[in-house]
């Protein structure tokens, strides 16, 4: 199965786009990563269609939920599904940070085309608008993130001279702040789900 993948691959045959979906998510919730391969090179809508349906299918183990967001991303600006999932991932906070992380990423990098590296100006503007459209709370350092990012772009599509070694460790700071609240409060939820131990409770003697 495997080689039949890499060969449709080979010559972005569409024609097992669907059958390929229904073998995508396999019974413990990982994806099939050549199949994931196929749909990525094919970088056609159904292909993208069936990477967005398995990113909301609930179905899909965490581990690899941050592969399909890179996948998805790189066809933002493109694509409206794309659009939305990216938008819903920066906001949704039940994506966790190295799912935004990844997607960011391919945001930033790819458009999708592996024959012209990084992305075209008309992509990259259409992604700013969409960047610039999104609401985050004062306090998200996520909306920060968004902010220097968006900067950068800007600098990328009108040419104007940015110091990007201080947007990337500005970027870096940031990250890993919200890494290091993510892991907080990954503990303190491990923390309040722990079953209480009883012989650890107080024990009451009633007065005589």
């Amino acid at each position: 199965r495997n080689y039949l993948f890499m060969v449709l691959d080979m010559y972005k045959d569409q024609t097992f786009v669907q059958s390929a979906q229904a073998m995508f998510i396999n019974d413990d919730g990982r994806i099939d990563r050549t199949i994931l391969n196929y749909f990525d090179n094919t970088g056609r809508d159904q292909a993208l269609d069936a990477v967005v349906q398995a990113f909301r299918s609930g179905r899909v183990h965490e581990s690899d939920m941050d592969n399909l967001a890179s996948v998805a991303a790189k066809y933002v600006g493109k694509n409206p599904q794309a659009d939305q999932l990216f938008r819903d991932i920066l906001t949704g906070s039940q994506y966790n940070l190295e799912i935004k992380r990844d997607a960011i990423e391919s945001f930033t990098n790819s458009d999708g085309d592996r024959s012209t590296p990084g992305v075209p100006k008309d992509v990259l503007q259409a992604r700013l608008n969409l960047l610039n459209s999104i609401q985050f709370d004062e306090s998200d350092l996520m909306g920060k993130g968004m902010e220097l990012l968006a900067m950068q772009m800007e600098a990328k599509i009108t040419g104007e001279r940015i110091d990007e070694r201080k947007m990337r460790d500005s970027a870096r700071r940031l990250f890993g702040e919200m890494e290091k609240r993510s892991k907080n409060a990954e503990t303190l939820n491990r923390l309040g789900n722990r079953p209480k131990n009883l012989n650890a409770q107080p024990t009451i003697v009633p007065a005589p």
